[in-house]
């Protein structure tokens, strides 16, 4: 009796063992042949059994419907022509390519480098040792608060899916930021809280940003907001207006025609920056640099306040701002921001 179960054991360790070794070294462009799983089986797991008992459960594999599959090819033996098995491979999930651009993907990612490289780890588990051939290895350095965030678009972006799904406007307040460091409503003309109700058409995810394009309720244009900018977003029962029925959209939508992603990196440490800037320029500075501004003070007409962050980084941001922000510190950002204007008005035929 006891004899007999160590043989169903035995049976059974070796069907583990083989599906371990297809999945270790085998994919759709490197078959292993049955021999090759001899040798292996016997390297790794000390296992010696003959040819038959392979080709026995890799077909019995194969009939129970895992990813076990033979690269056939013929023969002739005495004038006959007979298929014969080329190879044997597991059909991976994940293939070799599709797992190598997953991982640049993750190199790309706002997540933090341990995290990065947790989340490659268990990618490997899904192709074969051969998918990973040639793979980049490098630290990603996202924007520091980009996963937070992330974080904080995630439920508005969720709910935002359902009602492109759904068909069905939405309310929600758009947001600006002030020099009491806190978000506020956007407001009318008359001071009131401008709520407002789109029919919701795409989201847009690029640079760690959500984008909504949509139409703002009884106008025909189509516009973008920020979902870092909007707030309360509620899902209404009404229906929204079919999107061919805007004339801004009535020739489809297509992404690049609406935006344009784009992302430098600034090769010099980060410095304690300091700015002179009109209050309508929080908000942008907030979005751009997040945790790392901060308000130092401020009267109705001016803010002042602080950035840790790589000059060539505060200056890009400030120059398109034109004169609603002044660079205040440290001295040679100031002198690069002078120069860099002196140029511009020579250019633009300003004098000076």
């Amino acid at each position: 009796m006891a004899e007999r179960q160590d043989k169903e054991r035995g049976k059974a360790l070796l069907i583990v063992r083989i599906i371990q070794i297809l999945r270790r070294e085998s994919d759709e462009a490197h078959p292993v042949s049955q021999q090759r799983i001899l040798e292996l089986l016997a390297e790794r797991y000390g296992m010696t059994v003959d040819r038959k008992s392979i080709r026995r459960n890799l077909l019995r594999l194969a009939q129970a419907g895992f990813p076990v599959y033979s690269r056939e090819g013929t023969r002739r033996i005495r004038g006959r022509t007979e298929a014969v098995s080329l190879g044997w491979y597991w059909k991976h999930a994940v293939s070799g390519a599709d797992a190598g651009l997953l991982e640049d993907a993750l190199q790309f990612s706002p997540l933090p480098a341990l995290r990065v490289r947790q989340l490659a780890e268990k990618l490997k588990r899904f192709s074969s040792r051969h998918g990973r051939s040639g793979a980049v290895q490098a630290k990603n350095l996202p924007r520091p608060d980009a996963q937070a965030l992330a974080e904080r678009q995630k439920e508005t972006a969720a709910l935002l899916t359902a009602a492109i799904a759904e068909k069905k406007k939405i309310l929600c307040w758009t947001d600006h930021f002030e020099a009491d460091g806190k978000w506020h409503h956007d407001r009318t003309g008359t001071g009131e809280e401008r709520r407002l109700k789109l029919n919701p058409y795409a989201l847009f995810a690029a640079c760690g940003q959500y984008v909504l394009l949509a139409n703002p309720d009884g106008e025909e244009t189509a516009r973008l907001y920020r979902l870092s900018r909007l707030s309360g977003v509620e899902l209404t029962d009404e229906a929204a207006r079919p999107q061919k029925s805007v004339d801004a959209l009535e020739g489809g939508l297509a992404a690049s025609a609406y935006l344009d992603a784009a992302e430098t990196v600034y090769l010099e440490p980060p410095a304690r920056c300091t700015l002179d800037m009109q209050p309508e320029t929080l908000t942008s500075l907030a979005e751009t640099f997040g945790k790392r501004a901060r308000v130092l003070s401020a009267t109705i007409n001016s803010v002042q306040a602080e950035v840790e962050a790589a000059p060539g980084a505060v200056a890009a941001w400030a120059l398109p701002l034109g004169g609603r922000v002044k660079v205040t510190g440290p001295p040679h950002l100031v002198r690069a921001m002078k120069d860099t204007a002196a140029a511009l008005a020579r250019l633009y035929g300003g004098g000076v």
